[in-house]
C-alpha cells in the first residue's frame, strides 16, 4: 500500500503541479483508539474475540461506525502533527 501511495503522490506532483508531503501514519489508528478511550471512558476493542450471533447486524453497524470514528480521529492526529511540524519549522526560520 505504501508503494501505491507513493506512486499516487508522484502523479499528483507531476500532473497537477501540487506539493505533496508524505506522512508516516502507521501508529495513528492505535493513538486514535487510545484518545477515544480516554474521551469516552470505554475500551474500543473487547478482550474476548467471541461475538454473539444474536443482533449480529447491529453489532456490525456499530463496528463500522466505530472504525469510521477511529479513522476520523486518526486523520485528526495526522493533521495535528503536520500542523505542529509546520509551525515548528516556521518558528525556527
Amino acid at each position: 500500500m505504501a508503494e501505491e501511495a507513493t506512486r499516487f503522490a508522484e502523479r499528483v506532483r507531476k500532473q497537477l503541479g501540487l506539493p505533496v508531503e508524505m506522512v508516516d501514519e502507521r501508529l495513528t489508528s492505535w493513538e486514535a483508539e487510545r484518545l477515544l478511550e480516554e474521551q469516552s471512558g470505554r475500551v474500543m476493542h473487547k478482550a474476548s474475540p467471541h461475538v454473539s450471533r444474536k443482533g449480529h447486524g447491529q453489532e456490525r453497524k456499530s463496528a463500522v461506525a466505530g472504525k469510521q470514528t477511529v479513522d476520523a480521529m486518526a486523520a485528526a492526529v495526522i493533521l495535528k502533527e503536520y500542523l505542529a511540524m509546520r509551525q515548528s519549522a516556521e518558528e525556527s526560520i
